[in-house]
């Protein structure tokens, strides 16, 4: 389950209860434990003492796998505040931490103030060098490019499975599901109380049909597959997508890849190496399809000119937010 730093801390009875019923798994967006940045994430009833609380509250009462994240990008986060941040939530040993770079999602508190940066810099990157010496120093083990646990617990395989082509199924009126031909919601990223009542009556009389999504060709699972799972993947399971019709585009990028130290290649196998693992995201936008990329690229700009009239409105200059081809971020 999801679940907000206050709805552990201050509620430990009903999350011991939750526990008992067979809850092995809660995710909490920590995202920073620096008071000005845990504000800018639009979490001001979340501060630092009570992800504090949380986090032991979790412990104390036996939740085999807490999970939590840290974010790299907010507007004003500096080298100092994000070794600050880093420091204290392994010293706090949650099972699972995940550090991502700053995506800029409609749902997010910042999407729609403009208060934030959204660019590729090579800090960014020292950054994730910290983040990951501290957690091995610390015990943990990394699990992908932005996730580490502890040994033999923690971990995410919701999205192992679905980093390895495995269907997912949602269930709720917000949940996304991937299948092999559509990936899709049946409902909002953030459904009213209203948009709920419906989904369950939908639900009950086997009336429920996606209401957004994006198709998936036999060239898409292709492309899906090795932006996901360059991780450990065998080139001859996406023969079934017809690898070899495309291999002229891909082979390529994997032979620059293998050159550059990103991927260790033997037969049909690709792996990535520690520092694949780092710039894995520069590396799968090669496998995005055109499509794929302008998609990406009108969801910025839109983006871009919603906040535009946002902070026009609110009588401020506008915030500028850079689109970066992440090609660049490999030079």
């Amino acid at each position: 389950m999801e679940a907000t730093p206050s709805s552990i801390a201050d509620a430990p009875d009903e999350f011991k209860a939750l526990i008992d019923m067979g809850l092995t798994r809660a995710n909490v967006g920590i995202q920073s434990l620096v008071p000005r940045e845990i504000r800018e994430a639009g979490r001001g009833g979340e501060d630092e003492d009570v992800i504090r609380r949380a986090v032991r509250t979790a412990h104390e009462l036996g939740l085999p796998d807490l999970s939590t994240d840290l974010i790299m990008g907010f507007a004003g986060q500096t080298p100092e505040t994000w070794r600050q941040s880093v420091d204290e939530l392994a010293a706090l040993r949650p099972t699972t931490i995940s550090t991502y770079f700053l995506t800029v999602r409609p749902d997010a508190w910042f999407s729609k103030t403009g208060a934030y940066q959204y660019m590729w810099q090579p800090e960014l990157y020292e950054r994730y060098d910290y983040a990951r010496q501290v957690f091995l120093e610390h015990g943990y083990v990394q699990e992908g490019s932005v996730r580490y646990k502890k040994p033999g617990r923690g971990g995410y395989a919701q999205k192992v499975l679905t980093f390895h082509g495995v269907p997912l199924l949602g269930l709720g009126v917000g949940a996304r599901s991937y299948t092999s031909v559509l990936d899709y919601m049946c409902g909002s990223v953030k459904p009213s109380a209203a948009e709920v009542a419906d989904y369950i009556r939908k639900a009950r009389d086997h009336e429920l049909t996606p209401v957004t999504g994006f198709e998936l060709t036999p060239e898409e699972n292709l492309r899906k597959r090795l932006v996901l799972d360059t991780f450990d993947l065998d080139l001859s399971e996406l023969e079934r997508f017809g690898y070899r019709r495309h291999a002229a585009e891909f082979e390529p990028v994997l032979d620059a890849a293998e050159s550059n130290g990103l991927v260790h290649r033997l037969g049909d196998r690709v792996q990535l190496t520690p520092k694949g693992f780092k710039y894995r995201d520069v590396l799968s936008w090669m496998f995005y399809s055109g499509p794929v990329k302008d998609l990406d690229r009108e969801y910025y700009e839109n983006l871009h000119a919603a906040n535009r009239r946002a902070r026009k409105n609110m009588g401020a200059a506008p915030v500028r937010i850079t689109g970066v081809d992440l090609r660049e971020g490999a030079a």
